[in-house]
């Protein structure tokens, strides 16, 4: 059976950040207020979330053999509440990574767990629906 991935990679240092070392380890801090594309909302049940807005676009004529390409996005509540204009918009949204689409060969386990990596799958190393 014939299934389709898509694969790609998101660019964190394409926000708005600083290299930082916590308990030893190297990482980066991306700060919400510099960040029109991050924003910070609490659930109705009180869980707490963190989001980045994308918009990911077809790039069909892509040179480089992708299919699409993944920017940040400022939602219209936040463009109003900063008052951004057309310049600092754009520095708010820039591309974070490419996509491709892959086609690969799945063997039917009649598990119904579609788009999951299985042990003798036939799924492109590059692949791992496992994580």
């Amino acid at each position: 059976m014939k299934k389709t991935a898509i694969l790609g990679s998101i660019a964190l240092t394409s926000l708005v950040h600083e290299t930082i070392i916590h308990g030893g380890k190297k990482g980066i801090f991306l700060p919400i207020e510099d960040n029109p594309s991050i924003f910070f909302q609490q659930k109705e049940d009180g869980t707490k979330v963190i989001s980045l807005d994308i918009e990911i676009k077809e790039t069909p004529n892509s040179r480089y053999g992708s299919s699409h390409m993944v920017k940040a996005s400022v939602g219209k509540a936040n463009r109003e509440r900063l008052r951004l204009d057309r310049e600092q918009l754009a520095q708010a949204t820039p591309i974070l990574g490419n996509l491709r689409m892959i086609e690969y060969e799945a063997k039917d386990t009649g598990s119904g767990q579609d788009g999951q990596n299985q042990q003798g799958g036939d799924m492109p190393e590059e692949f791992d629906g496992g994580w």
